[in-house]
């Protein structure tokens, strides 16, 4: 972190010599010259925002909770944690009847997954109640009027479904992805992608 203060107050006081230099210079070589420095400068100051931005980011996990990345594919397990403890892992659930772990009608989203808790008993409410599928240009809304009280046990795979309400849209989309919020918020944590989903909405 020192460094990257370091390179920012280094930026600024180079910024400040050129702005002298060019009030007092009229040369058009040098103009340019010092045009260049401006535009180099500005990276630099950008570059350094980019590393805070990084360095907040992963002293964050240290109070929040986090997963290994962003974005995984439908086949994988997502981890969450906790500061340094590993909470709970979510997978999609293929065993279905139609065999995926989505499924659309024109209304709704009915979701399909496994959830293991691993530090205690837990329910599936916490895990998955503001989760949502999203796709290019919008997002579900979880429906008010669906309720999962399952309980996952610890170090048990359980079966967790819910329901989203279809949005305005949505119908017509050609991917979508399931998106795991930070429990007990609506802010997104990390997504499954491009996930496959039943579509009866056409049939």
């Amino acid at each position: 972190m020192k460094k990257v203060i370091s390179v920012f107050v280094l930026a600024v006081m180079a910024a400040s010599v050129l702005f002298a230099v060019a009030g007092c210079s009229g040369n058009s070589g040098m103009q340019a010259e010092i045009d260049t420095l401006k535009q180099s400068i500005e990276d630099l100051v950008s570059e350094n925002g980019d590393l805070s931005e990084r360095v907040e980011d992963l002293e964050n996990k240290n109070n929040v909770f986090w997963t290994d990345k962003a974005e995984y594919d439908e086949n994988e397990t997502m981890t969450v944690y906790f500061k340094d403890t590993a909470v709970f892992k979510i997978r999609l659930n293929f065993d279905t009847s139609h065999g995926y772990p989505i499924r659309m009608s024109k209304i709704s989203f009915n979701y399909f997954t496994y959830v293991t808790s691993l530090v205690s008993d837990i329910t599936g409410e916490s895990v998955l109640g503001t989760s949502y599928v999203a796709c290019e240009t919008v997002s579900s809304v979880p429906n008010p009027d669906w309720e999962t009280v399952t309980i996952c046990r610890k170090n048990e795979e359980t079966s967790i479904n819910g329901n989203v309400d279809v949005q305005e849209g949505m119908l017509e989309a050609t991917s979508y992805d399931f998106v795991i919020c930070v429990p007990g918020t609506a802010f997104e944590l990390a997504r499954f992608v491009d996930v496959s989903v039943y579509n009866t909405a056409v049939t």
